[in-house]
């Protein structure tokens, strides 16, 4: 990701690239270096991404 990119930009490149994801960003929940974060969190160099979707079932 380029310099100055926040996680809503990450959220938007892996929908993009991942044809058999189907949901709105607005569902997917974001963590960053194990701590949530809105989508407008800028990303560092070594942050750890994790990008959880919505899930249901029962």
């Amino acid at each position: 990701m380029p310099k100055e990119s926040t996680l809503a930009d990450l959220v938007a490149r892996v929908l993009e690239t991942n044809i058999g994801i189907r949901c709105s960003p607005d569902t997917i929940v974001a963590a960053v270096n194990e701590e949530y974060q809105t989508h407008d969190q800028v990303l560092l160099a070594g942050d750890i991404v994790a990008l959880i979707p919505p899930v249901s079932g029962g």
